[in-house]
């Protein structure tokens, strides 16, 4: 998709806009990611993004548009530093030390916005720090190795592939 074609909007009016939409838990790639039945972390996100006009990639293990938290940890944006940290950029958090299982979007001045069922089962705004104060919980019989020790566990960059450049989006040039 050629640079001039593309119409990106403010993700995170849009975001603010889903506040106090109910939380789901995920239940499949069909469910949680529109407003009417409610929202699970990853559709949330995809919706947000999906509604600001932003092309989400294609996972190529499956041919389809990216829908879960991992998929956008693995292949949505550029990696960042926390201190590196702007409006509208990703916040990845994991509930067992294995993989993302959580993604919030961060709106400045320490705080989020996300879909959880942990604290209010909504679509609410928390600070980083509930995010950072996440325990991770490691079961060492399921066979897999621990890859992560404390939250979050990741940052990222919302960017759009241009050939075989990343165009990283920014929220202050919309």
């Amino acid at each position: 998709m050629p640079e001039t074609e593309l119409q990106v909007k403010n993700w995170i009016e849009i975001a603010l806009k889903y506040r106090g939409k109910t939380y789901i838990e995920y239940r499949g790639p069909n469910l949680g990611n529109e407003p009417l039945n409610g929202f699970d972390c990853s559709g949330y996100v995809q919706f947000v993004m999906k509604e600001a006009g932003v092309p989400l990639p294609i996972n190529p293990a499956t041919g389809k548009e990216i829908r879960h938290t991992d998929e956008f940890f693995d292949l949505f944006g550029i990696f960042i530093q926390e201190q590196a940290l702007q409006r509208g950029d990703f916040i990845f958090v994991s509930r067992n030390g294995v993989k993302p299982t959580h993604i919030a979007i961060y709106l400045g001045d320490e705080r989020v916005i996300h879909a959880t069922g942990r604290e209010t089962g909504k679509v609410y705004l928390s600070d980083l720090e509930r995010l950072r104060q996440r325990p991770i919980i490691f079961d060492p019989t399921k066979n897999e190795q621990q890859l992560y020790f404390s939250n979050p566990i990741g940052f990222k960059r919302p960017s759009i592939r241009i050939g075989r450049y990343q165009k990283v989006l920014e929220l202050d040039n919309l």
